[in-house]
């Protein structure tokens, strides 16, 4: 077995250190025992592609780790290895998209479907299964409220007020439909694996602060509380029981990209959002059409926002801020993950933020946009 530990950095701070440490551990079980070990048989026909690759991706950080590699003969690939617990992983193969599947250490088929040729099937991957119902529900409740909101739109245009007022009570309704259905999915599925993830990709994505997931994650059985990312959504809870609100928030100084500098200070009286972001970080790009409409929403009621960038390179950082043309602060340090306004607010993973009142106390600590919206209702209240 061939791996490849790739990190995006060297300067890593203590807290990130510890989750580095946690995966290389993992990854020290990689061993040629001939027990527990994970076997992929895989075929995918439409490619060219004389290797395919088995490689995991923190989702967190960006690093990759290449478990194994195959040689590709008539689309068929095998992969052999072990892992400590159930991670997340990519195969890829020449140019065709990445296949995303869980590896856990059993016998796990891969092929693609034959109704839906680019559609690709995971068998034996009981972690896997657990996820796809999850994912398959997620997707049939978005497609539910793009329907509702579309409805929203035209109720609106034809003034039909009482009724886009009852659609959006729907809409709103369906929020919790999701959360509703996981925490049931994990009151029957205690050991699920696959279902830790999804909780795991709940707060990567915002869609609930851990607050609100905290619920379902009490129903999780202790047996797969060593797990991957049971590790992760125990720390972020930990973490933000730190983090208390109603705090006094850190009067930070950050300097930003004409040479003026930045301080909460300059905002007595207005909430503050402070984004902690990074032009190497995808997911915090893919945010920033979230984040534009909630400034134009609330900026005028007194909403600041201030991006905290955990860059090291000022050239690069200056560049990708001048291209982004965003109209809120855009601030950085230089000192990546060793900032002191990083540090204070315990920042271990980004996209990640907080809110601060006009008397400077802390009332969300890295919420999701649905709950930073009904924070700023508050102001808007008051124009």
């Amino acid at each position: 077995m061939k791996w490849l530990v790739v990190l995006s950095g060297k300067n890593i701070n203590v807290s990130v250190a510890k989750i580095l440490y946690v995966l290389c551990a993992m990854l020290a079980l990689l061993s040629c025992s001939d027990e527990e070990r994970f076997t992929i048989e895989g075929e995918l026909g439409y490619t060219n592609a004389k290797t395919a690759y088995l490689v995991f991706v923190d989702e967190v950080f960006g690093n990759e780790v290449l478990l194994d590699s195959s040689k590709v003969n008539d689309g068929k690939f095998r992969f052999t290895g072990k892992v400590e617990s159930p991670v997340v992983c990519q195969i890829r193969v020449g140019r065709r998209n990445s296949v995303k599947l869980f590896v856990e250490n059993s016998d796990i088929k891969v092929y693609n479907s034959a109704h839906l040729p680019d559609e690709v099937v995971v068998t034996g991957s009981k972690a896997d299964a657990d996820l796809d119902v999850l994912q398959k529900k997620e997707r049939e409740l978005l497609s539910e409220k793009n329907m509702i909101w579309l409805e929203i739109v035209n109720a609106k245009k034809a003034k039909k007020y009482k009724r886009t007022e009852e659609l959006k009570r729907r809409y709103d309704r369906m929020n919790d439909s999701l959360f509703v259905f996981t925490r049931d999915f994990v009151y029957v599925n205690p050991k699920s694996v696959g279902a830790s993830y999804f909780i795991y990709y709940l707060m990567l994505t915002q869609k609930y602060d851990s607050k609100k997931l905290e619920p379902i994650v009490s129903l999780f059985d202790p047996s797969i509380s060593e797990t991957y990312y049971m590790k992760y959504i125990k720390e972020e809870m930990l973490l933000n029981q730190r983090l208390a609100l109603n705090m006094d928030a850190y009067d930070f100084c950050l300097p930003l990209q004409n040479g003026a500098e930045v301080s909460l200070s300059d905002f007595k009286g207005k909430y503050v959002y402070l984004d902690f972001t990074a032009t190497w970080c995808s997911a915090c790009m893919s945010q920033r059409a979230d984040l534009e409409r909630i400034y134009d929403k609330y900026h005028d009621s007194g909403l600041e926002i201030v991006s905290v960038y955990l860059d090291k390179n000022r050239e690069e950082w200056a560049r990708s801020v001048e291209s982004n043309a965003l109209p809120w602060f855009q601030a950085c340090d230089f000192k990546y993950w060793e900032s002191p306004v990083t540090k204070y607010y315990r920042v271990q993973k980004i996209p990640y933020g907080v809110l601060i009142d006009g008397d400077g106390k802390l009332v969300a600590i890295n919420p999701s946009f649905r709950m930073l919206e009904a924070k700023l209702k508050k102001i808007d209240k008051k124009k």
